[in-house]
């Protein structure tokens, strides 16, 4: 991608005098990705910024714990209850329990592929693999 920049408009903003900036400065060129992400596009400019999602990781903290539950004996039923949600979507979001040691630790650090998002593991029937599950995400 290149932008090109008024050089006039850049000099008066730095408050300085209108020949004074190199033509070359007024241009700027990077590369950038057009990626899905569920329902919106993002588009990737230049190097990403780790940046773990919020509702991911609260979501894969709750999928633990459900898991943790379950293994204990406590029935979705229950959990749902808890959770003031229907059993769908309990189960639905406890997939993330049991994705790879590699993606969950890329979630935490924020540094899955820019279109791995909450809703694509929702929709998808992740496999039990874990090999699998990292070509899929787009980590292999």
């Amino acid at each position: 991608m290149e932008l090109a920049l008024d050089p006039a408009t850049l000099a008066q903003e730095l408050d300085l005098p209108a020949g004074a900036l190199h033509p070359d400065l007024a241009t700027l060129t990077t590369r950038f990705e057009h990626r899905r992400r569920g329902q919106e596009a993002k588009l990737i400019v230049g190097t990403p910024t780790p940046a773990p999602d919020a509702r991911l990781l609260r979501t894969l903290s709750s999928a633990l714990t459900w898991a943790e539950a379950i293994r204990s004996g406590t029935s979705l039923g229950t959990i749902a209850a808890a959770e003031q949600q229907q059993i769908v979507f309990i189960r639905n979001r406890l997939k993330l329990a049991f994705l790879s040691p590699r993606i969950q630790r890329a979630l935490r650090d924020g540094t899955q592929p820019p279109e791995l998002c909450l809703e694509r593991i929702i929709r998808d029937q992740v496999p039990l693999n874990w090999d699998e599950q990292e070509r899929r995400y787009g980590f292999a």
